[in-house]
């Protein structure tokens, strides 16, 4: 049984900050749910099996990935059809995405080869010029975190109306079940009183 333990959920429960040239981002908790449960030395075989992937449902992961890719590539995705990780699999992610490797590995090649026939080495020339090379990817991945941030935010949102939907209909009922019993003993009285 889940032990529930709901926060307001605002865009003032992240944030983000430097420090040491070196950006963080921290999240707060916005919706704690606990679980009670064993440990798993305490699983039974069976347990196990139902709680672990096993390779027939790794391989299946990476065929639906793949069939998913190919319907991006061809223009006729289904409607539950998740893009999210996938990107990187369609034809033209996949480019894009060796391109930025090609382009990271030659930048950060070509300012050894500089620094060699200079005969200097500077680590933080290297870090920069990769830092440079590296922009449209880390712009890519900060795009697409601030995507998955805000669908998190609105399914937050979505379990905590459904969880007071929840508490306002326990209410509800347990407020007619005491008035449902009062009502059931003074009928029994009226009856007792009738006899």
């Amino acid at each position: 049984t889940p032990y529930c333990y709901p926060r307001t959920v605002s865009s003032q429960s992240f944030s983000s900050s430097t420090s040491g040239g070196r950006k963080q981002v921290s999240f707060a908790v916005a919706y704690k749910l606990v679980y009670e449960t064993i440990h798993i030395s305490e699983y039974t075989p069976d347990e196990r099996c139902a709680s672990w992937y096993n390779i027939r449902d790794l391989k299946s992961f990476k065929r639906d990935r793949r069939d998913t890719a190919r319907r991006i590539d061809q223009g006729r995705m289904y409607d539950d059809d998740c893009v999210r990780g996938v990107e990187n699999a369609t034809h033209s992610g996949s480019r894009l995405r060796h391109h930025h490797i090609v382009d990271g590995i030659n930048s950060v090649l070509n300012e050894q080869d500089l620094q060699d026939q200079d005969g200097k080495w500077n680590p933080d020339s290297l870090a920069f010029i990769y830092r440079v090379a590296s922009e449209e990817s880390v712009h890519l991945a900060r795009k697409r975190g601030l995507q998955d941030q805000t669908e998190i935010w609105e399914d937050l949102e979505q379990q905590q109306l459904h969880l007071r939907q929840c508490n306002n209909f326990e209410h509800a009922i347990s407020t007619s079940t005491t008035t449902t019993s009062a009502d059931t003993v003074h009928d029994n009285s009226m009856q007792t009183i009738e006899f």
